[in-house]
């Protein structure tokens, strides 16, 4: 016998979570990318923090969302002139 409806489904939605956007044929942020790979790094000393990627490299570092934007922007327009930005906190 095969699998039954449950179990394929199953196996088939764990496969898409696990496969990249790459592989799915959508398109892949930049940012998000480097956050997955600085991520082991940033978790000790930024727990519970706010932070902001630009260009694939971290530019700000906040206690609060609002605190964020503010340095965030300050950085983008000091140094990386229309650049595209991906915010988050680390939990």
């Amino acid at each position: 016998m095969g699998l039954r409806v449950g179990e394929a489904l199953r196996y088939a939605m764990e496969s898409w979570i696990s496969s990249s956007g790459k592989e799915r044929g959508l398109a892949v942020d930049p940012n998000d990318e480097a956050f997955k790979r600085m991520r082991v790094e940033l978790e000790k000393p930024y727990h519970g923090k706010h932070i902001a990627i630009a260009n694939g490299q971290l530019i700000a570092v906040a206690n609060t969302y609002d605190e964020l934007v503010g340095r965030a922007q300050a950085a983008e327009d000091s140094t990386l002139p229309n650049s595209p930005s991906g915010s988050g906190r680390i939990r």
